[in-house]
């Protein structure tokens, strides 16, 4: 069973959420893990090998390394071309339409926030947040996440 992710954030603050775009099911990232799963396995081994070989240790951690940064770099979706939105709810009610910002369309690198005036109107309990994807090959959505607004000894 898997729990809610809650961001536990306090009214009349800036709100920023940097967020990368992934998709660790797609056919490259699937073949990155399996290659990576087996030059981990190999660098385990040379760690484990009694005598231990040096060379065998830095060889298979460097093969290990390259096919982590290969893992890493399939796993990015590029959201060029893509209409993202974000709003903050309440039991269904929009509160407000959060500001999106494209940071490296190429990277799947972008912001979500609201400023401080925003911010300062929420009330405090917790509300649903979620990221709409329109793409060239139709709509989704993020998980929903919750925003736990609280009052802050400044802001309150």
């Amino acid at each position: 069973m898997s729990t809610t992710p809650t961001i536990e954030f306090k009214r009349g603050d800036s709100f920023k959420l940097n967020l990368t775009v992934t998709d660790p099911n797609s056919d490259a990232a699937l073949a990155a893990a399996a290659a990576l799963v087996i030059t981990e396995a190999a660098y385990q081994a040379a760690l484990a090998a009694n005598p231990q070989v040096p060379q065998d240790i830095i060889d298979t951690k460097a093969a290990r390394d390259a096919d982590q940064a290969t893992y890493d770099a399939a796993i990015i979706v590029d959201i060029t071309g893509w209409t993202i939105t974000s709003k903050l709810r309440w039991c269904g009610k929009e509160i407000v339409e959060l500001t999106v910002a494209i940071v490296d369309a190429l990277a799947g690198t972008l912001t979500i926030s609201a400023l401080p005036a925003v911010t300062l109107l929420w009330n405090i309990r917790e509300h649903n947040q979620d990221v709409k994807f329109v793409t060239p090959d139709g709509t989704t959505s993020s998980e929903t996440i919750i925003i736990d607004v609280i009052r802050g000894a400044t802001n309150g």
